[in-house]
């Protein structure tokens, strides 16, 4: 089976960044993270703040790093936010300090790409988008000579990124997000 070649999305593509954005708010509206974390919301008020969140974390990564997407039929039907090492992330020093977890660490950690998010719409799961998404953009962090960090949410997520190269770093363990799985990739060479 032919599998699309992922694109690369810039601020000029706008239709198709609103399209991968409300793609996202789509998918992660079901993810059992989101679902904890906003659990006295109603499905309205979810959707509001994952419209927020994902604009702001669109914004990032065209801005200081790569959102890559796959287009069928003028449509987003896979998206993979990437922020390169650095990216200014203010919200993460706030949340570090409430946590008592002091530093003031604003960006992905040392020379680690950070995987925001990876959505694929519904009607095209089960064809390998994310896989594909998933490596197409881990080239590029090799060619960088750079680790790569994200967060698995699901145990399938977990297997995915287990099966491209990462390994589990940390298990967070809070009342409000209990179970997701801090992951890297090591940096590796190409070739």
């Amino acid at each position: 089976m032919n599998r699309p070649l992922p694109r690369v999305l810039s601020a000029g593509d706008a239709p198709l960044v609103a399209d991968a954005t409300q793609l996202l708010v789509d998918v992660f509206r079901h993810d059992p993270s989101w679902r904890r974390r906003y659990w006295y919301l109603r499905a309205n008020g979810v959707r509001r703040k994952l419209r927020r969140y994902y604009a702001r974390a669109m914004a990032r990564s065209l801005a200081h790093g790569r959102v890559e997407a796959v287009v069928e039929n003028g449509g987003v039907v896979a998206v993979a936010l990437w922020e390169a090492p650095g990216t200014p992330r203010p919200w993460a020093r706030r949340v570090r300090a409430r946590l008592g977890r002091g530093g003031a660490r604003g960006g992905a950690a040392g020379r680690r790409w950070h995987l925001e998010g990876i959505a694929v719409r519904e009607s095209a799961r089960g064809r390998g988008l994310g896989g594909v998404l998933l490596a197409h953009g881990l080239r590029s962090v090799d060619r960088h000579g750079a680790e790569a960090e994200l967060e698995a949410t699901t145990p399938g997520s977990q297997r995915l990124y287990e099966r491209h190269g990462f390994v589990a770093t940390t298990r967070r363990v809070s009342a409000t997000r209990p179970r997701e799985m801090d992951m890297v990739r090591p940096a590796r060479t190409e070739g």
